[in-house]
């Protein structure tokens, strides 16, 4: 197998495929991942019963629920000062 084939660009593998007759597959497209309630709701849960930190939530929902991850770092970020606020003054 040839080494030029690592290098084809998405498009030169779409022509290709298309020129040999190749079946479409629903898996070449990207698919758009609107969100999901569940996932959310688990990171919710696990957040909750201390089970995960609000830096590994936000993380977690970054592509799936983006609205809910920047409360979970805004949450952290109070939190930080807090902390830093209640050393400082002792």
């Amino acid at each position: 197998m040839s080494r030029d084939l690592l290098r084809w660009t998405r498009e030169e593998w779409v022509a290709y495929l298309e020129q040999v007759g190749f079946p479409p597959s629903p898996l070449d497209n990207a698919a758009n991942f609107k969100q999901f309630a569940g996932l959310s709701s688990f990171i919710k849960k696990q957040v909750d019963k201390g089970q995960m930190t609000l830096m590994e939530a936000a993380n977690f929902l970054t592509n799936s629920d983006p609205k809910q991850a920047i409360n979970y770092l805004k949450l952290r970020k109070e939190k930080v000062e807090r902390q830093l606020s209640e050393d400082e003054n002792g």
